[in-house]
């Protein structure tokens, strides 16, 4: 079965077909955890576009509250 995985410092993308006889890409989320990667959640390809969509409007979000700074290195945002 084909796969191609993305992965990033902790997060990841596993592409892979839905089964041994179709081959309609899914998309799986996976997290690292102390060197081992974990799957989380797998969805049709047929989403993906709209996953992206939603985690831009989330960042846009996050990047209009304030920063979440700890002895000068930020950690992501917090609410205002």
């Amino acid at each position: 079965m084909n796969t191609k995985d993305f992965l990033g410092r902790c997060m990841g993308v596993r592409l892979k077909a839905r089964g041994a006889g179709d081959p309609h890409i899914t998309f799986t989320l996976l997290v690292e955890d102390d060197g081992t990667w974990h799957e989380k959640n797998t969805i049709s390809s047929f989403w993906i576009e709209e996953l992206i969509g939603v985690l831009q409007q989330a960042l846009v979000f996050c990047k209009s509250q304030k920063p979440d700074v700890v002895k000068g290195r930020q950690y992501g945002w917090r609410f205002r």
